[in-house]
């Protein structure tokens, strides 16, 4: 509740930033551009900063500190060797996760492309659906569309690729991760360094440390596609418009005045 009253405000300031900054703009750039493209990165930019905040606030700081804490924890009453085992089973799986998101980016950045080109040709198509008509040219609108949706058939199925390869990465680096630290806090028991109470707590804190690493995937796959969202929308915030007014430019003084027509026809010719 604390985040959402803190955070909807602020993704309520940028739409409102967004809308005054594109409605600023010259009609050139209205007229040059996708209304269909533009609403989807809008749409997607505002909600790419609510993921981006959320992910960090409640997700990778807390997992952070819980990395700090264990390992701390583990290495004043345990052996520094598990420590750095668990510092370096961590390390490991956030890199891995952190290449193969960096992978799976590029798809969804063509997933990204041809989803608002195909927003775009759609909308083109029925807003000029008169002269589509006219000139029978549906069938043009059609493949028109039908070509970017391929485009976002083929990089749709490669993102599932890299995300199948990530998944079997992640399960991979944990087990093998978590096998040599249980292996590790056997033999030191064994070993009569710990006792058995203090083996069952250690055990507890790495499964409960592994736990939460098999979100982590998820949520930087996440934070990066929400950057990757609000990419375009900070974008055309930042955008200047090529006509503005003068940094001392001074207010309108109207001073009264009036408009009027004379001798103004209008008719069609006989």
């Amino acid at each position: 509740i604390v985040f959402s009253r803190a955070v909807q405000p602020a993704i309520r300031r940028a739409g409102e930033d967004a809308m005054r900054g594109l409605l600023s703009q010259e009609l050139g750039f209205h007229l040059g551009s996708n209304t269909g493209a533009t609403t989807r990165i809008v749409d997607r930019g505002l909600r790419g900063i609510q993921s981006v905040l959320s992910r960090i606030v409640l997700q990778l700081m807390p997992q952070a500190l819980e990395l700090a804490l264990v390992a701390s924890l583990i290495a004043s009453t345990a052996s520094l060797t598990l420590a750095g085992l668990t510092i370096a089973t961590v390390t490991l799986y956030a890199s891995f996760t952190i290449w193969a998101v960096r992978r799976r980016l590029v798809y969804l950045e063509r997933m990204n492309s041809a989803d608002n080109q195909a927003m775009s040709r759609m909308l083109e198509g029925l807003l000029g659906v008169e002269t589509v008509t006219s000139y029978n040219r549906q069938e043009w609108e059609v493949s028109r569309y039908e070509k970017q949706l391929s485009l976002y058939q083929q990089a749709s199925l490669k993102s599932q690729e890299s995300l199948a390869l990530l998944n079997w990465g992640q399960t991979a680096i944990e087990c093998t991760g978590g096998a040599i630290m249980l292996f590790t806090t056997a033999s030191l028991f064994l070993s009569s360094q710990i006792t058995l109470g203090r083996l069952v707590m250690l055990n507890m804190l790495l499964a409960n440390l592994l736990q939460p690493l098999d979100h982590l995937g998820a949520n930087y796959m996440q934070l990066r596609g929400g950057l990757l969202d609000s990419r375009g929308l900070l974008s055309l915030m930042g955008r200047r418009p090529a006509l503005e007014d003068a940094p001392d430019a001074k207010p309108l003084q109207f001073e009264g005045g009036k408009i009027e027509f004379r001798d103004v026809h209008f008719g069609y010719p006989a």
